[in-house]
């Protein structure tokens, strides 16, 4: 029996399938199977698993005739499962290097749900964490997903946990399974998968009013008893009024129509002794679209003052930073002081490398100093070569054989591959100098 089975639903994702099913074979940890449900995708999604399944005995390929949605794609791929731990992966996602084993790392026998973080990346290939999250803290408060989570694959089937049909499939089995795990849920806090915003065509970039869906999905959990009702109910309202906040799934046609369902739902399962712990609920729950449209517009001038003060504050920096660099151009030059910079300060890398390197040949009297840029970390040490410095303003000027520079006039500089690098004294404070 394997220890994990991935399950990967696939319709209309030809384009990232192929990296989706590379980033798990390629796990280091590779005691998996892998199963592909084909949703009757239009397009090769089929033909790549096959593909795939030809070439790896761990992949199997699960046709569908017709198309159900990716619920019933989900339930398809976990009733081929024969692993111990189900991992359910969207096709157009990817289970970051080094994922499975971690997981694996972290499992214990009193576990049946294990999350775990996930980042994410834009059309442009800008990763970011979701700010505020947070795995190891209340489980419930974690993005509802299925794809966010390990579950046990004999406590799924024992539970009778299944999938939705129709939009925010997952929101009642991933909430049950939280819910019926208690004290068994686990955690790891590492980013294990990176959710892939596609440029269009996903469901979260489709703005419509399959969106409302989400509104009866809470209330079929709440139907199952005040138990459940009464643990669910402050994080359905954040859930409902994060959907609604989201331009790119409620258009501003249907918004008060959202709101107003969404506050019916609401008010007719709240529980006696619930008390609103945010404005947001406390209007959502008072069903009026005016005061919630007043907050929203509040909430939006406070955003363009906190945008405001950044800029200013940019300015000022700016400035600072222009008055430093005319005195640094003052000061006087270090004959036996060679600064390097490579790429914006990225690494020891490129031309300056080069030249650093024939420096040290040729006038090994002469000490080189990289500068490497703050926030970012400092890069491998080459074999022989100079430790570099994390901070950025450890000496007033870099060498970069890159791109040429401009002085604080506007004037071209010439780049340093054509004047050798330069030589500036730092001050007696700066570290690695």
């Amino acid at each position: 029996m394997p220890r994990f089975s991935v399950v990967v639903p696939a319709h209309r994702v030809q384009g990232y399938l192929r990296e989706c099913l590379e980033s798990v074979l390629d796990q280091s940890f590779g005691d998996l199977e892998l199963i592909v449900v084909d949703d009757a995708s239009p397009d090769a999604c089929a033909a790549i698993a096959a593909e795939y399944a030809q070439r790896d005995l761990r992949v199997q390929l699960v046709r569908r005739s017709e198309r159900r949605g990716v619920g019933p794609a989900r339930d398809a791929g976990a009733a081929r499962a024969t692993g111990e731990w189900l991992l359910f992966l969207d096709g157009d996602d990817v289970l970051l290097p080094g994922a499975l084993a971690a997981l694996d790392a972290a499992l214990t026998p009193d576990v049946d749900v294990l999350l775990f973080g996930h980042d994410r990346t834009d059309w442009w290939e800008t990763v970011r964490r979701p700010v505020g999250e947070d795995v190891t803290g209340d489980p419930h408060a974690v993005t509802v997903a299925a794809w966010n989570r390990l579950f046990r694959r004999s406590f799924w089937s024992e539970r009778g946990l299944v999938f939705s049909l129709g939009a925010y499939e997952d929101v009642v089995p991933v909430r049950r399974a939280t819910l019926l795990a208690g004290e068994r849920v686990g955690s790891l806090d590492r980013a294990c998968v990176r959710w892939r915003e596609r440029r269009g065509g996903s469901f979260a970039k489709s703005p419509g009013r399959e969106h409302f869906a989400v509104v009866g999905r809470y209330e079929e959990l709440f139907a199952e008893g005040p138990e459940v009702t009464e643990k669910l109910f402050p994080y359905a309202a954040d859930h409902l009024l994060a959907v609604l906040d989201d331009p790119g799934r409620v258009v501003p046609g249907d918004r008060s129509a959202y709101f107003r369902a969404a506050a019916a739902m609401l008010r007719a399962h709240r529980p006696s002794a619930y008390t609103p712990m945010t404005d947001r609920q406390r209007v959502l729950l008072s069903a009026s679209y005016g005061t919630y449209r007043a907050l929203s517009r509040a909430g939006g001038r406070m955003k363009a003052l906190r945008t405001a003060l950044a800029r200013r504050k940019k300015s000022v920096r700016a400035r600072a930073m222009r008055v430093s660099y005319r005195a640094d151009l003052r000061r006087s030059l270090d004959p036996r002081l060679a600064v390097y910079g490579a790429y914006w300060n990225r690494g020891v890398s490129c031309n300056p490398a080069a030249i650093h390197a024939k420096a040290r040949e040729l006038a090994p009297h002469i000490r080189g100093v990289w500068v490497v840029g703050g926030g970012r970390p400092p890069p491998p040490r080459a074999r022989g070569g100079p430790r570099p410095t994390t901070s950025p303003t450890c000496c007033a000027s870099e060498a970069s054989a890159s791109r040429p520079t401009r002085s604080p006039a506007g004037r071209p500089r010439a780049p340093t591959s054509w004047r050798g690098p330069s030589r500036r004294r730092c001050p007696p404070s700066s570290s690695g100098c």
